[in-house]
């Protein structure tokens, strides 16, 4: 398990968390990409994602002591499952976009997926974009218009560990972070509570790719 993040299994009540989502078409990596973040793993054998699963993450955020409580849902990028994610999409404090680098289609597709989530939550101010599998040789065109709009970087959940993944992805959601701590703040005109670091891996609440 890496240092800079580990993973946790429980909610704790009054405890406050950051609600972010994966999207993108199916087949893309998203999956992969988050089980090698949170738990260090891979499988050359994954499946689509049926619907929407999640995972959690404590990660300590640079200059602040206490580490921050992340939740990832992550959610099917088939279309018959799409409507399913509207309801975690409003709900969202971040976005990650992800498409394949290997997959020109799924680039040019990222466009639908960053329109629906805007329309669906208008008032998103942090989205990013992750490019998947870049162990591969890369065919997507990396100078594309979209990829100036947003932050984004690319991973390999074959190749990166779990702190390599963490440090590509994670410093991008920096000012959702920041932004929110400090509205919790001045909401509560009270300390934070946060959870104490895990470091066991905690039990996932459904099993899909």
């Amino acid at each position: 398990m890496s240092d800079l993040a580990s993973q946790g299994s429980n909610e704790t009540k009054g405890i406050k968390f950051f609600k972010i989502m994966f999207i993108g078409d199916s087949g893309v990596g998203k999956t992969s990409t988050l089980l090698k973040m949170t738990g260090d793993e891979f499988s050359f054998s994954g499946q689509p994602t049926i619907g929407v699963d999640f995972r959690w993450l404590t990660y300590k955020m640079p200059l602040r002591t206490e580490p921050l409580t992340l939740r990832f849902w992550d959610t099917a990028g088939q279309e018959r499952f799409r409507s399913l994610a509207t309801a975690y999409i409003r709900s969202a404090d971040a976005i990650i976009v992800c498409f394949d680098t290997n997959e020109e289609d799924s680039l040019e597709n990222l466009g639908s997926w960053i329109e629906e989530a805007e329309r669906i939550h208008p008032s998103l101010s942090n989205l990013i974009i992750v490019g998947c599998k870049d162990d591969l040789p890369v065919t997507a065109d990396l100078s594309h218009s979209i990829l100036s709009r947003f932050p984004w970087t690319t991973v390999s959940a074959k190749n990166d560990t779990a702190e390599d993944i963490q440090r590509k992805i994670l410093p991008l959601l920096h000012p959702t972070f920041s932004s929110l701590l400090e509205s919790w703040v001045r909401v509560n005109d009270q300390p934070l509570v946060l959870p104490q670091r895990q470091s066991f891996y905690g039990e996932r609440k459904r099993r899909c790719c």
